[in-house]
């Protein structure tokens, strides 16, 4: 009887849950078919229900990005405003142009704000954290806080550290040995980002932290890594199918991967809070802003530093030109005497100012900013967008916008020096100012 009553009552709950996944299963043809009236917004025709859009999964598959993904997009098409994306279930609408970033950027807050979409699945490590939180005078003072008790503005010392630590491990390396290259700037990026927020004596600290690994074995490990690992457990266990269709089953942390991940980011800011000794504002919402900041710079710092390389192999005449420099200025040389290696020589390097720059044009650590969403129905570019509807200002439009940029595909370091033929394009001005300062403004307001 026990579980016919059992039956009976899951039994009254299934039409409503049938109902709701068919209306999510309909929507995104629902938003599809709306913003195909556009001329200025992509939609992509490759769709399915279970992964959604195609076009990211095939450019992947076939050895491309997803930087490549938009960057096609904005080339075939400079009249581009927006693109739909849809993403297993979410749907977000990529802002492309200047124009329609201007015009974004303009609504907000009163209309568009920063969302909390995701806040309890891939933004669970820091959900309260001042990213998923709408303007308000909080806000603000939440935000002038982290910003106040971290050296973040000045992490030149670190810098040179940083120098001196890749100078050490890559003499270890062996000529035909193989290098994960990414992995060891993933991790040095870590090092480093945790040494800027907390301090050198971070990576030391004998303070550790319980782990539970995927045996479900539980580690004592160092706080460094536990940040690490949790970020990347967010990252993997927020990719699976079942996670983007059914969300309630992360966010709820029901079974494994998510119940463990819950107990180790329990764990985690537990250590975290062990460490930190801030009053200003409350102890949690310390924590969630200190690994908010963590979180952003995993898979971003290491992105940057990679592409150098790589941009810098690909142009062999920009390398020679780097290397001629950095012997100039004294830079190679003092590398083996941290004394000698001090921000201002570093600062007279104006190429690898206009070489760092130009890799983050083209290569940009994140290609969008935070969630945004739609609070009410809004009229961007002549596009009728509704209300709830996730946006991102996505930089690739800016970036390779050929009426900004002479020959966007090109690496040409050369395009932010200010006496180079480079330096400006025909009838737009000073592209510092329409699309760089824009940029800085835009992540200052995420």
């Amino acid at each position: 009887m026990e579980k016919m009553r059992q039956l009976i009552t899951i039994s009254k709950y299934c039409p409503k849950v049938l109902l709701l996944v068919a209306m999510k299963l309909y929507y995104p043809y629902m938003m599809k078919k709306w913003f195909r009236q556009y001329k200025n917004v992509a939609v992509c025709e490759d769709f399915n229900l279970i992964y959604g859009d195609q076009d990211r999964r095939k450019m992947i598959n076939n050895g491309g990005t997803e930087i490549q993904m938009h960057v096609d997009g904005v080339l075939e098409n400079k009249e581009l405003d927006f693109k739909l994306e849809i993403y297993y279930s979410g749907i977000w609408l990529h802002v492309y142009t200047p124009r329609a970033i201007r015009e974004t950027v303009a609504l907000v807050p009163d209309k568009i704000d920063r969302s909390d979409y995701e806040k309890f699945s891939f933004g669970k490590l820091c959900p309260y954290s001042f990213e998923r939180q709408r303007t308000s005078k909080e806000w603000k003072i939440r935000k002038e806080a982290i910003l106040k008790h971290t050296p973040l503005k000045k992490p030149s010392d670190h810098i040179l550290m940083m120098l001196q630590k890749i100078k050490y491990e890559s003499s270890k390396w062996e000529v035909d040995q193989p290098i994960d290259i990414i992995l060891f700037f993933n991790n040095l990026s870590l090092d480093m980002v945790c040494m800027t927020l907390f301090g050198s004596d971070f990576m030391e600290s004998p303070l550790k932290c319980p782990y539970i690994d995927e045996n479900n074995r539980t580690k004592n490990i160092s706080l460094p890594q536990a940040i690490l690992n949790i970020s990347t457990d967010l990252d993997e266990s927020y990719s699976y199918p079942i996670s983007q269709h059914l969300p309630v089953i992360n966010e709820k942390s029901l079974g494994n991967p998510y119940k463990r991940d819950k107990k180790n980011i329990e764990q985690t800011q537990k250590s975290l809070a062990n460490y930190l000794k801030i009053k200003e504002i409350s102890e949690e919402q310390v924590i969630e802003d200190y690994l908010n900041v963590i979180d952003a710079a995993d898979d971003t710092l290491d992105i940057c530093l990679v592409s150098c390389l790589f941009r810098l192999k690909q142009n062999s005449h920009v390398h020679r030109k780097l290397v001629e420099e950095l012997k100039s200025c004294g830079i190679t040389a003092a590398i083996d005497d941290i004394s000698e290696l001090t921000a201002d020589k570093l600062s007279d390097c104006d190429y690898l100012t206009y070489v760092i720059k130009e890799c983050l044009r083209m290569d940009p650590s994140s290609i969008c900013t935070a969630p945004y969403m739609t609070y009410e129905d809004v009229e961007i570019c002549g596009v009728r967008i509704p209300a709830k509807m996730n946006l991102v200002l996505n930089f690739i439009g800016c970036h390779y916008n050929s009426d900004q940029w002479h020959e966007p595909t090109r690496f040409i370091p050369e395009r932010f020096d200010p006496s180079s033929e480079y330096f400006l394009k025909p009838g737009t001005g000073n592209h510092n100012k329409i699309t760089v300062k824009m940029m800085l403004e835009i992540h200052w307001h995420s």
